[in-house]
């Protein structure tokens, strides 16, 4: 045993130190951010536009919608997914489900 206790232990011995609900939902948030990170890059605005709605999915996704329509980013290329190019609203839409 650790000398830090069992739960340091598990920590050492390669234990996943967060649970499969709480990954699954970083995993949401840093989806999200990339996208937010990529508008700001393209837009030329700034990130402390979208941290007042990190706590809120919803809110974050219309603040995503509202910052591409705004800066006139949904036929601008945002990459490739699966081999394919990839536009900021085919993005929105994929990862979304909905339209921009």
């Amino acid at each position: 045993m650790s000398e830090h206790g069992p739960r340091q232990q598990e920590l050492e011995e390669g234990a996943r130190p967060v649970s499969a609900p709480n990954a699954r939902v970083d995993q949401v948030l840093a989806a999200d951010l990339w996208l937010a990170d990529r508008i700001c890059q393209h837009a030329g605005i700034r990130e402390a536009y979208f941290l007042g709605c990190l706590d809120d999915p919803a809110a974050r996704r219309e603040r995503l919608r509202k910052a591409i329509l705004e800066n006139g980013l949904s036929t601008v290329g945002l990459g490739s997914h699966a081999g394919k190019f990839e536009t900021y609203s085919a993005h929105f839409e994929r990862r979304f489900g909905e339209a921009l």
